[in-house]
């Protein structure tokens, strides 16, 4: 996916964590936040198409 079709997405989810689409799909945000190891820390958002569950 890229980079401004992602964004409009979370765009478009506003603070919701699940965004449904009509074929029952749906795209899921979950902030990661990751301690420093041998690398700095991070936090960033992971935004996923999930297959509608039949």
């Amino acid at each position: 996916m890229s980079e401004g079709a992602r964004n409009h997405i979370l765009q478009a989810m506003g603070d919701a964590a699940i965004g449904l689409l009509p074929d029952g799909s749906a795209y899921r945000r979950k902030t990661i936040s990751r301690k420093a190891y041998t690398v700095d820390a991070v936090t960033f958002t992971d935004c996923r198409h999930v297959k509608a569950k039949e």
